[in-house]
């Protein structure tokens, strides 16, 4: 039972924060809300109505057992410091999640790169398959992102971002990847891989399984140190013969993958699983579902099937736009550059006769400075590629794109201040067919509208 009656949530329409603000209302949580500036996902809470009132408007402390905030807000804001002067107990989602999913059989998803698609996949199989599962998925819509569901069984993204997978107690556990991120949080690699270690220690401290890709070398680290008590916990899976479990075969086509497969404890095989999805990475993700459903006792041929109607994943290789002349504007949240090489790599695979061109907004000065070199590879790999300013919630400063400049061909690589820049390049330098994707986990994607009408505009007067 939990144990607040009313809450009121800062961040709550953030994508953060509006799945948990969704699992409370269907939970019969009385909310209200304040946020910096209200955006189109606050009108879902205010249909349903919740009260949503300005971040700095400390009136709505009135009468609420819990005061519900983003890791990201700073300790002096104006609501914690009231809340803490009434008396009025302060939660993260570190406090939270332990109250907030007692007793549910939690799958919890993580790694550096894939959580959202992966979790995404995982909830879809286990509801095509009758489990009426929970869930909680990090997009912005709250309509997609939360579901509180009948069974026990509770599909988390598990953020490695101020640590907040530490705070579960996973009956399974999926690990992509761990690729060193968030060097704000986290310093240096080990102290990354560190947390990862943690994660796999609770969660086979609680008889949990662990589901992971050995083909990544930091994983396969951790399992090499384990006894064999433990490395006996893990069902590991990869595209080597070798591995436990592995991919057989990948086909790239228009529409999306074609997989082989062959699961090692049922002896499951299928050379002609189709999903939707686009990109060698989807494949990986794809296997950590099917073995999220094997650990279930599910049906794996139901499994097969289920990929097949997988629905699109907001803000990855969501399509946004076609213009007249058929280009196709894409959104991808790709914003580590493992991530930006496996969505542009995915796309060239996908569509082998036509131009990706890639619109980037980096995001985080700390990131794009410690990871410079892994940027400056991965945005070779797009046919043409326009760079935006660099995108920070969190801090100001400015960056110089110096390394990328020497490192790009300066022939197709284009450095873009403003919008009506973006909008000329891109006009002039696309054509017929082309592949126009937004890289970003800012707000580029808000001139997707733009770029198409303007692309209309172009392709009508002939230029």
């Amino acid at each position: 039972m939990f144990p607040f009656k009313k809450v009121h949530i800062v961040g709550i329409s953030g994508a953060g924060l509006n799945g948990i603000a969704n699992l409370l209302l269907q939970m019969g949580v009385i909310i209200t809300g304040a946020d910096k500036a209200q955006n189109k996902y606050s009108e879902f809470f205010i249909n349903q109505g919740v009260k949503i009132s300005s971040d700095t408007d400390i009136a709505p402390l009135d009468g609420i057992d819990l005061l519900f905030v983003t890791s990201a807000l700073r300790d002096d804001h104006l609501l914690i410091l009231e809340a803490k002067k009434r008396g009025i107990p302060v939660w993260t989602r570190h406090q939270l999640f332990p109250v907030l999913f007692e007793g549910r059989q939690l799958i919890a998803v993580s790694g550096s790169h894939g959580k959202t698609t992966t979790t995404s996949i995982i909830k879809h199989i286990l509801q095509f398959c009758g489990v009426d599962c929970g869930y909680l998925i990090g997009v912005p819509d709250p309509k997609q992102s939360s579901h509180l569901g009948t069974s026990e069984v509770f599909v988390i993204e598990a953020d490695e971002f101020a640590k907040t997978l530490l705070t579960l107690t996973p009956k399974i556990a999926v690990i992509n990847n761990i690729d060193w991120d968030h060097p704000d949080i986290y310093p240096t690699a080990k102290d990354y891989l560190d947390t990862f270690e943690e994660f796999v220690d609770i969660t086979l401290a609680n008889d949990g399984i662990i589901i992971a890709n050995s083909d990544d070398k930091q994983i396969q680290s951790i399992y090499n140190n384990l006894p064999l008590a433990k490395q006996n916990r893990f069902q590991l899976f990869g595209r080597h013969i070798n591995s436990q479990n592995h991919i057989r075969h990948i086909r790239h086509e228009l529409t999306g993958i074609r997989i082989g497969l062959y699961l090692e404890d049922t002896k499951y095989i299928n050379n002609d699983a189709f999903a939707p999805y686009v990109g060698e990475h989807n494949a990986m993700n794809i296997m950590a579902g099917y073995l999220v459903a094997q650990t279930l006792g599910l049906n794996l041929d139901k499994v097969t099937l289920s990929l097949k109607s997988l629905p699109t994943v907001n803000r990855r290789c969501e399509v946004l736009g076609i213009s007249q002349n058929k280009i196709t504007v894409l959104d991808d949240y790709a914003h580590a550059a493992t991530e930006i090489q496996a969505t542009l790599i995915g796309l060239k695979k996908a569509h082998p006769k036509n131009r990706v061109v890639a619109i980037w907004q980096p995001h985080s000065f700390n990131r794009i400075s410690q990871f410079e070199p892994d940027f400056v590879r991965a945005c070779g790999y797009a046919d043409e590629i326009l760079i935006t300013p660099v995108y920070d919630g969190r801090a100001s400063g400015e960056y110089n794109f110096e390394a990328f400049r020497v490192g790009l061909n300066p022939k197709t690589t284009h450095f873009v201040d403003q919008l009506d820049d973006i909008i000329d390049i891109v006009t002039r330098r696309t054509a017929s067919g082309d592949i126009l994707v937004l890289l970003n986990a800012g707000d580029l994607n808000k001139i997707a509208p733009i770029l198409v009408k303007e692309l209309n505009k172009a392709y009508h007067r002939g230029g």
